[in-house]
């Protein structure tokens, strides 16, 4: 897979997010105007590759729907990714693949609309990765606790 910029993505979901909160929603992965949840790539595909602006009103997603939905705009080749996924590939998954992450720990519903949004500008102010804005936000850099199963 082509090396995605990852600070380039966290940007572009941090100014969707700025300009249409209403469709951050960490208890669903993706959910479309008529409240279907879908949590598979190759369920969710055709809300994915569209840029936020066109989501049908009521169409929210988490923030790794944000991410995959971001870099396939971005960068349309990474189709592949998306299509060579099996029909039990969560969102997530692709998330994780595309920032390169150990980590995904920042996708769990429980995570705060700020926490989110603080994990994205740490990637953006730092130049850092996914993980150590994770260390850094969700953690306060205790590497210990990075990797422990809460």
């Amino acid at each position: 897979m082509e090396q995605v910029n990852t600070q380039e993505i966290a940007g572009e979901v941090l100014n969707r997010l700025s300009q249409h909160p209403e469709t951050l929603d960490q208890d669903y992965w993706l959910r479309d105007a008529n409240r279907t949840h879908y949590n598979m790539l190759t369920h969710g595909e055709r809300i994915l590759s569209l840029p936020v602006h066109e989501w049908e009103c009521g169409t929210t997603a988490c923030l790794a729907g944000h991410i995959v939905s971001a870099a396939y705009e971005k960068y349309p080749e990474l189709d592949s990714l998306l299509y060579n996924y099996s029909e039990t590939t969560h969102i997530a998954s692709a998330a994780e693949q595309i920032f390169d992450m150990r980590n995904s720990r920042i996708f769990h519903h429980s995570r705060t609309r700020e926490e989110v949004i603080e994990w994205l500008r740490y990637i953006v102010a730092n130049d850092s990765t996914a993980d150590q804005a994770t260390l850094a936000v969700l953690y306060d850099g205790d590497e210990d606790a990075l990797y422990y199963n809460e």
